[in-house]
């Protein structure tokens, strides 16, 4: 009797097992069966390299996060990371350079990167004091260079103080916030790249972000507020060095400014006033003269 419950108990486990090594063949063969179509649709839109890239760079991220809560949540050794070495960065180098982009999407595609480095950058100097000091140490070793700064040192350390009154401040919204920093300047970059389309343009994706630094900068000039007048004049001569026909660089620039200067001026006037009307000033007031 003992003989037939352990047969038939070994019998189900079998069936059991059976099940779902059958699910999970399924699942590769509809994940992966599928991947050939999404290729297909992909190098429609994006060159063959980038395509690919994109593919690995989602993929590891995702087994990279999968691997690292496991290794959070596991205490065997084997589950652990291994540490990225330079070899690896060297390879992935290699890889990334092998295909330039090309296009004004390609352009969107840049910016969209530059704005998911800038989140993880900031994700790094929130989480880790590592990446501040190694930065403070770069700072310190440029600032030595000129003979009046050569016993610069410290740099590393303010950094963090100032990250670490950055934290307090915020709280426990400081992703919010650090995907706010992050997404200013990306947004502000993708309008510039919708006007462009917009017009028609097609202009050379490197010189399109030339141009938008050079914009950032003038935005800095302290004659006028924001820059106006000098980012109107300076950014419309880089977008017509970038390609762009005179009259597509005139008509982008005006739109891009009314876009990312004068149309949240009426918006932030309303949300004063919202902000008055249910806050007052008195704290404002308050915290403005507090030492």
């Amino acid at each position: 009797m003992d003989r037939q419950n352990t047969a038939m108990r070994s019998a189900q486990g079998d069936s059991s097992l059976s099940l779902a090594v059958a699910g999970n063949l399924l699942i590769v063969y509809i994940l992966w069966g599928s991947t050939y179509l999404a290729i297909r649709l992909a190098v429609e839109t994006l060159p063959p390299f980038l395509s690919a890239a994109t593919r690995f760079l989602i993929a590891g991220a995702l087994m990279v996060g999968f691997l690292w809560v496991r290794g959070r949540l596991s205490r065997s050794p084997s589950a652990q990371l291994e540490p990225i070495r330079k070899e690896h960065w060297r390879s992935a180098a290699i890889i990334g350079g092998l295909q330039a982009p090309s296009g004004l999407l390609q352009t969107a595609y840049i910016g969209a990167g530059a704005f998911v480095l800038l989140v993880l950058g900031g994700l790094a100097a929130f989480l880790s004091d590592r990446p501040l000091l190694i930065a403070g140490r770069a700072i310190d070793a440029v600032l030595r260079m000129f003979p009046s700064k050569r016993d610069a040192h410290g740099t590393g350390e303010r950094l963090l103080l100032q990250r670490d009154a950055l934290r307090h401040a915020f709280g426990a919204r400081w992703p919010y916030a650090l995907c706010g920093i992050a997404g200013k300047p990306a947004f502000d970059y993708l309008g510039l790249v919708c006007c462009l389309a917009a017009v028609g343009a097609r202009p050379n994706p490197s010189l399109v972000i030339l141009a938008y630094s050079g914009a950032v900068l003038l935005t800095l000039i302290p004659f006028t507020p924001g820059g106006l007048g000098f980012v109107e004049a300076g950014l419309t001569g880089l977008l017509a060095l970038a390609g762009a026909t005179a009259h597509q660089a005139v008509v982008a620039t005006l739109a891009y400014r009314l876009l990312v200067f004068w149309l949240p001026l009426p918006l932030g006037g309303l949300a004063y006033a919202l902000h008055r009307r249910r806050y007052g000033t008195e704290d404002a007031s308050a915290s403005a003269t507090s030492p």
